[in-house]
């Protein structure tokens, strides 16, 4: 699941924006918000993230809970180049400086010992607040409670 809000000075820097950070035709959002990404599985559909990643940049991206499925990699290992391509990219739009934060879910459960510290570019967190352009506050976490 994917979610994208768009700056309100969207026109114009867009195209200037785009170039800088990735793909030339990129769209330039706020904000992205992924879920339930499962990699390290057979269903994960790392090929339709990946070119979404492709053609869209933001300030800050939040992995929000079941990114990496360490339940099903725990069982049988599954992890082909397509899962590590999404891996790269990610990390390349932190590099670039987009704000990548993860909150882990149930099935990344493993990262929760993580929380606050960073790793490539990439924040560990619990929860997250978003303020939207017109300044609510959006607060993200998972249902899943913290060790």
């Amino acid at each position: 699941m994917v979610h994208t809000t768009r700056s309100n000075n969207y026109v114009g820097r867009a195209l200037e924006s785009s170039r800088i950070l990735g793909h030339p035709n990129a769209r330039r959002c706020r904000a992205l918000w992924i879920s339930d990404v499962h990699l390290g599985t057979r269903a994960c559909r790392a090929d339709l993230l990946l070119d979404f990643l492709r053609h869209h940049d933001a300030e800050v991206i939040y992995l929000v809970g079941d990114i990496v499925d360490g339940w099903e990699l725990a069982r049988s290992w599954y992890w082909p180049q397509s899962h590590n391509d999404v891996c790269k990219k990610l990390l390349r739009k932190a590099r670039r400086g987009a704000q990548v934060i993860f909150i882990p879910g149930n099935h990344d459960a493993g990262a929760r010992p993580f929380v606050d510290l960073h790793f490539a570019g990439v924040l560990v967190q619990s929860e997250a607040v978003h303020v939207t352009a017109d300044g609510r506050r959006l607060w993200w976490c998972t249902a899943t409670p913290s060790t």
